[in-house]
């Protein structure tokens, strides 16, 4: 009788620590899903970081080549107004006049005055949607990861603390 009473309380006691280790092996496993889904969310919000600050600095990188080329074209606007040969103005059509080259010089520095003047705005623009949106939504993106990661340990230690107290209270 005892000995039968010995046996059906070991097998109770087996039975929970299976019971238990399944626990422990789900939990495990949650968290494993959770570790994975945090770490995508996170590399997915590194990522569109990384393309919206390469659109700025893309951005940026036209601008100067427009302003580049602006000053590049003023210099010879400049030289030709006052008088210096210092590049030469010939073409397919024989050498212009300097009232040719400097009307041809200073339509191309108008256009390129409006093109550099466009590249600014742009950038501009880019990087002022950047800061006012792109940065916020990444921001409060991995906020609501850490928050959802946060609730979810909290979910598995409760879990966790009611397996282990039942299975220590069975043993003591």
């Amino acid at each position: 009788m005892q000995f039968t009473e010995i046996s059906r309380a070991h097998e109770r006691m087996a039975e929970h620590g299976q019971q238990f280790a399944l626990q422990l092996q789900q939990m495990h496993d949650d968290l494993t899903e959770l570790s994975n889904n945090m770490d995508k969310g996170r590399k997915h919000w590194k990522q569109e970081g990384t393309n919206n600050e390469k659109k700025v600095k893309d951005a940026e990188g036209i601008m100067e080549k427009a302003k580049a080329r602006y000053d590049s074209l003023a210099e010879d606007y400049d030289r030709v107004r006052t008088g210096d040969k210092a590049r030469g103005g010939f073409g397919l059509k024989g050498p212009k006049s300097a009232e040719q080259r400097e009307d041809e010089l200073q339509r191309k520095v108008q256009n390129a005055d409006s093109d550099y003047a466009s590249r600014v705005q742009m950038a501009k623009a880019i990087r002022q949607e950047n800061f006012s949106r792109s940065r916020p939504q990444a921001i409060k993106a991995l906020q609501d990861l850490v928050a959802e990661c946060d609730s979810a340990l909290t979910l598995q230690l409760q879990r966790f603390g009611k397996g282990w107290v039942r299975y220590f209270l069975m043993y003591y």
